[in-house]
C-alpha cells in the first residue's frame, strides 16, 4: 500500500469523477477509494493503458536486462510512440496526444517579482537548497571524472544566478541538479 499512497494523496477533492482515467468516487481513505478504483476498472480506456503498460514495460525491461549506459531507452521510447502515434492516429482511437507544440523561442517578457514576503523568502530557501544540492553533484561528478578539474564554487553561484535570471525572462524552469539521472 506504500507505493499507492502517491496515487491517491494526487487526486484531491471531496469528490472527483476521473481519478486516474477511472469513473469513481474518491474518498477521504485510501482504502476505500483504491476499492472504489477497483470496482470502476469497467470504466478504463483501454487503448490507453495498453500504450502507458506496454511504455512502462520497455523502460522496466531495459533496467531489468542491464541496457548499456549508452543505450538511448527513452530517446528509442518517445521516437517509436511518436510514430505510432502518427500512423496509427491515436487521437481517432480516443488516445489524448499532446498535440502541436509552439515553434521558436518564446518572445521574453518581464518577470513578476511581487510577491508576498513568505513568497520570497521561501524562494530563497528553495534557491539555496537547490544551488547546494547542484555544487554537491557538481563536486561528485567532477571527483569520479577521467579527466581532472575542479569546480569553483563562485563560479558555480554565478553561473545559477544567471541561469535562474536568464530563463526567467523566458518562462523557463529554474536550474536544478539531476541526480537520479547522473552516474
Amino acid at each position: 500500500p506504500i507505493p499507492c499512497v502517491p496515487w491517491q494523496s494526487q487526486t484531491s477533492g471531496q469528490y472527483q469523477r476521473r481519478v486516474h482515467g477511472l469513473d469513481c468516487e474518491k474518498t477521504s481513505y485510501f482504502y476505500s477509494t483504491f476499492g472504489n478504483a477497483l470496482i470502476a476498472m469497467g470504466s478504463i480506456h483501454w487503448s490507453t493503458t495498453l500504450v502507458s503498460a506496454s511504455s512502462l514495460m520497455f523502460l522496466c525491461g531495459c533496467k531489468y536486462f542491464n541496457a548499456p549506459r549508452w543505450f538511448p531507452a527513452p530517446f528509442i521510447l518517445m521516437f517509436v510512440t511518436t510514430m505510432l502515434s502518427y500512423f496509427l492516429e491515436f487521437e481517432e482511437m480516443g488516445i489524448k496526444i499532446v498535440g502541436d507544440l509552439p515553434s521558436g523561442i518564446p518572445a521574453p517578457v518581464t518577470p513578476q517579482i511581487l510577491g508576498s514576503s513568505n513568497v520570497i523568502i521561501q524562494g530563497f530557501i528553495v534557491a539555496v537548497v537547490g544551488y547546494v544540492g547542484s555544487l554537491g553533484l557538481a563536486k561528485s561528478l567532477a571527483r569520479d571524472s577521467p579527466f581532472p578539474y575542479e569546480i569553483n564554487a563562485n563560479r558555480e553561484l554565478v553561473a545559477y544566478g544567471m541561469a535562474s535570471m536568464i530563463g526567467s525572462f523566458f518562462s523557463g524552469f529554474p536550474p536544478a541538479d539531476a541526480r537520479g539521472r547522473s552516474r
